[in-house]
Parts: structure tokens; C-alpha cells; sequence
């Protein structure tokens, strides 16, 4: 097997003792090292015999009793004992079980999906690659080696599609996998900063406006019903996003009475399947009231009153929201690389946290279990970090005059 150091204990030869370490790799044997005991001679032939024996022989116990006879010298190779900690199972019945450990720590249905696919993926590479694409429920765990993983971490990262966030979670996904089947060894070892390029990428505040102004033209300015009906939508999807941090997995929640009674939308099916309400800001709370003041003077407004609700009576995918900001990015000649729904998500985080320097808020905010992911969406810039420096010590001179409220 490749790789593995295979110690051979013992080989009759002629009245003599062979002794030696080699590496294998399939049938090619490489840096062998033979000691022979003083006995009857011959030593010279018997060393010729074994090397010829170890080039020529795959390395398994039949193998080598066969050649040992043609030969007549008997010859046996105990088979390489496998690394205890590896999971001596198929591929497909590890990650179903794998599966079950990330819902038994109370990891979220999108986490658990996300990683398993990933998982699968990095797997399908290695069994392509090294195992003549064997299907995942034929695969062996126990076959794999370090280096055929570090192939396929390096046909990941140099994909004409690779993405650094992308990668970034494949690193995440396999080495929770890793660390499940007791292979740490096997985790993913390329060094990014994952987290400061993606924050680097975020839409920035004058791009979200150009789109939203867009939006509103549209919807202004749209010939038929339905066809306002469409930008409301879009635009309403945007805003939620950027002015009140939602997940486009979370637009669906948005009811018409909800709003305009409470001034607030109440997140009943999200990421983490967590309930939370969350304020509903001016801006989005008049264009909701329009909104449904248009719906109900055309005898449109929805069965269930949702705002995202289709005629079937469910709610938009997650796909279509993606697609329409990208679609509207297109058109206003935004970069379509940072025009996602999660970069808005990240822009309103940015923008909160900036003006409030409250954590503990934006996590409610937001939806966050713990407050490591919050901090993720925190990290300052460079000119953050220079006006609060600057701040502080202007403070610490007497210079620092706070603004009254108004």
C-alpha cells in the first residue's frame, strides 16, 4: 500500500536470517536495506534472491508463497497492520453517521447539509482520482492516505471556479469530518484568511442605494400590474436585508398585519429554526404599507398575507431572491461577485455595528447563537481602526467634544 512501511520479521534463506525495513509503493520497492546472520555461505546469491523477490512481488502473503516456491525458498510477508484510528468503514455509511453526530450537537439543518455535501464532494475527488471512481458506498476509509487527501485539497484550491469562501468551507466541513473519524492528520493545511478577503468583498453602502433607487424607478414607472407587483417585491427583499440584516432564507416570515400592526416580523422558520422578532425600520414600513394598499385596491392581496407569497400560496425560493439581486445588479452595473443576499446581510451588520458598537444587540439582531459569529461580521477596517484610535486619543488629551443629542 503506499506509503506504508511494511516490516518484514522474518525469511528463511538457505540456513540464514533475513532481516530488513522497506518502503512499498504498489510493486515498486524502494531504499531496502537487507542484513544477513553469519551462516552457511552463499550470502551474495541470497541477497540477489531477495531483492529480486521484493521488486517483483506485490506485497501480499499469497504473492509471496507463490514466488517463494518457484524460487524454493520459503518466504512470508505479514500484511501491513492499519492505523487504529481510522473508521474501518464505506464512505456513505460514515457520513450518514457523521450526519447524525452534527443534529446530535445541535448544529443547524443548513450546517449539517452544507458539510455533508462537502464531505461527499472532497470524497468523489479522492475515489476518481485514486480509486477508479468508485462510488461512495464501495469506497474504504480505511484505503485513503494523507497524500491522496492533499491531492484533492490541491484540485479544490487551483478550480477555475475556486472562490475563497468556498474553500473556506470545505476546509470547515472536512475537518469537522476529520476530527469525527479520528484523522486529524487528514485536515486541509492551505493557509487563507478566509474571513478578512470575504469582509473585503462586501457590497458597500453606495452600491445597495444605487440598486435600491433602481428598484424604485421600476416599480414607479411599471406598465402593467404585474410587473410593479415584481419590483415591490425585489425591492422590499433588498431592504430587508440590508436595513434589517434577514437571511434570504428568512424573507418568507414577512406578513402584511404583522407589520403594520406591530411594526415588527416575527422569524419563525430560520437557519437555526429559532424564533425571534425583529423592527421593522421607517423606510421598509412604508413601502409594505404601499404595498398592500396596492395589492387590496386590485383585489391581489395574498390568501395567507404573506409579502413574499405566491399565488399557490407559498413563498419565493431562496434562489429566486439571489436571482433577483443579481439580476438588478446587472442592470446597474454592479459587480455581480458582491451582489448576494448574505453580502447584504454583512453590510447591515457592518453598518450597525459601526454607528452602535453594540455586540450583544446585533447578535439578537441577527439571530446568532453564539457571539464568536457575530464578531465575524464586526471585524473593522483600516479606517475603523483609525478614527477609534484617533478618537480615543483625542479623548485622553481633552480635545473630544461628543455631540449633543438632538
Amino acid at each position: 500500500m503506499e506509503n506504508e512501511r511494511t516490516e518484514v520479521k522474518s525469511l528463511a534463506l538457505q540456513g540464514s536470517v533475513a532481516v530488513f525495513m522497506f518502503n512499498c509503493c504498489d510493486s515498486f520497492i524502494s531504499n531496502t536495506r537487507i542484513t544477513l546472520n553469519e551462516g552457511n555461505g552463499g550470502d551474495n546469491i541470497g541477497v540477489s534472491l531477495v531483492e529480486n523477490a521484493l521488486k517483483s512481488l506485490i506485497l501480499n502473503n499469497s504473492t509471496a508463497h507463490e514466488y517463494g516456491e518457484e524460487i524454493g525458498i520459503p518466504i512470508c510477508l505479514p500484511k501491513p497492520e492499519k492505523a487504529t484510528n481510522r473508521i474501518k468503514c464505506v464512505a456513505s455509511e460514515q457520513i450518514s453517521t457523521f450526519a447524525e453526530y452534527l443534529r446530535a450537537n445541535d448544529k443547524a439543518p443548513k450546517t449539517v447539509q452544507g458539510y455533508t455535501s462537502d464531505v461527499k464532494t472532497i470524497l468523489k475527488i479522492i475515489a476518481t482520482e485514486h480509486f477508479n471512481d468508485t462510488a461512495l458506498e464501495l469506497l474504504d476509509l480505511s484505503k485513503i492516505t494523507q497524500i491522496q487527501v492533499k491531492s484533492a485539497e490541491q484540485a479544490l484550491y487551483n478550480a477555475d471556479n475556486f472562490k475563497i469562501r468556498t474553500f473556506f468551507r470545505y476546509k470547515q466541513g472536512w475537518g469537522s469530518f476529520c476530527a469525527f473519524i479520528g484523522m486529524k492528520e487528514w485536515q486541509f493545511t492551505q493557509k487563507i484568511n478566509a474571513t478578512q478577503e470575504y469582509k473585503n468583498e462586501v457590497i458597500s453602502n453606495g452600491e445597495v442605494n444605487k440598486i435600491i433607487d433602481y428598484c424604485t424607478k421600476k416599480r414607479l414607472f411599471a406598465k402593467t400590474d404585474t410587473e410593479r407587483i415584481r419590483w415591490f417585491r425585489k425591492e422590499i427583499a433588498i431592504r430587508l436585508g440590508y436595513e434589517m440584516g434577514f437571511r434570504s432564507c428568512e424573507y418568507g416570515n414577512a406578513k402584511f398585519d404583522e407589520v403594520e400592526r406591530d411594526g415588527r416580523i416575527t422569524i419563525t422558520q430560520s437557519k437555526h429554526n429559532g424564533v425571534r422578532a425583529v423592527a421593522v425600520t421607517k423606510e421598509i414600513s412604508n413601502i409594505i404599507a404601499e404595498f398592500k394598499n396596492f395589492l387590496e385596491t386590485r383585489n391581489l392581496f395574498p390568501a395567507n398575507g404573506g409579502i413574499f407569497e405566491k399565488s399557490n400560496g407559498k413563498s419565493y425560493s431562496t434562489s429566486t431572491f439571489r436571482r433577483w439581486l443579481k439580476q438588478t445588479a446587472e442592470a446597474c452595473c454592479v459587480a455581480v461577485n458582491q451582489a448576494k443576499t448574505h453580502g447584504l446581510r454583512h453590510r447591515f451588520a457592518r453598518n450597525f455595528y459601526s454607528s452602535t458598537l453594540d455586540e450583544s444587540m446585533l447578535a439578537n439582531i441577527m439571530g446568532h447563537k453564539s457571539m464568536k459569529t457575530t464578531r465575524q461580521y464586526t471585524i473593522p477596517t483600516f479606517e475603523n481602526q483609525r478614527d477609534l484610535m484617533q478618537k480615543s486619543v483625542d479623548i485622553a488629551r481633552g480635545f473630544y467634544e461628543p455631540q449633543a443629542a438632538a
